[in-house]
C-alpha cells in the first residue's frame, strides 16, 4: 500500500520505476522471516544435510528462474525470481522439519490475517490523507496490534509489557 511512499522516503524520485521491483522485494521479507526460524529448527535437530539441499535449491532456483523472467520482465522479474526461489526452498525446509517435530501454523494465522487486512484498511485510509509516511506506518503498526488485542491473539501475552 505504501511502496511508492516508501520508495519516495528511502531512494528519492529518481527510483521511483523501481516501485513495483521493490513492492515484490517487500514480501520477501515473510519468507526470509519465516524461513529463519525454520531453517534454525532444522539445524537444531542436527539436519544440516538437508539445510545444505534448502541452500543449494534455493540458489540453483533463483539461478534458473532470473534467466527465464530477467529477459521478459528485466528487474521486476528478478524479484519475482527471488520470491518464488525463496518460496520453494522454504517448502523443503518446512517439509523436513514437519518430518522431524510436527508443528501446526496454518489453523493459526485467521486472526493474524484478519488483523493484517484491518491494518491494511486503516494504511490505505490514512494514505487518502496528507500524513507522513512514517506516520501511516506507526499507526499501522499500532493499528495491527489493537486487532490482534481484539481478536484475542494469544500470542501477545508473550510480548513484553
Amino acid at each position: 500500500i505504501l511502496g511508492s511512499d516508501l520508495m519516495l522516503l528511502l531512494f528519492g524520485p529518481e527510483y521511483i520505476s523501481g516501485t513495483a521491483t521493490f513492492k515484490v522485494l517487500l514480501f520477501t521479507l515473510m519468507v526470509v522471516y519465516a524461513g529463519g526460524f525454520i531453517a534454525n529448527a532444522v539445524l537444531a535437530f542436527d539436519s544440516q544435510k538437508t539445510f545444505w539441499l534448502y541452500l543449494t535449491l534455493g540458489l540453483i532456483s533463483n539461478i534458473v528462474l532470473d534467466f527465464i523472467l530477467i529477459p521478459l520482465f528485466g528487474i521486476f522479474g528478478s524479484a519475482l525470481a527471488t520470491l518464488a526461489a525463496q518460496i520453494l526452498a522454504n517448502a523443503v525446509i518446512w517439509r523436513k522439519l514437519k518430518s522431524i517435530q510436527e508443528f501446526e501454523v496454518l489453523r493459526h494465522l485467521p486472526k493474524m490475517i484478519f488483523a493484517g487486512a484491518g491494518m491494511g484498511a486503516v494504511v490505505l485510509a490514512l494514505n487518502l490523507t496528507s500524513l507522513p509516511v512514517l506516520a501511516i506506518v506507526a499507526v499501522g503498526a499500532a493499528a495491527y496490534i489493537l486487532f490482534l488485542y481484539l481478536f484475542k491473539e494469544p500470542l501477545l501475552r508473550y510480548v513484553p509489557h
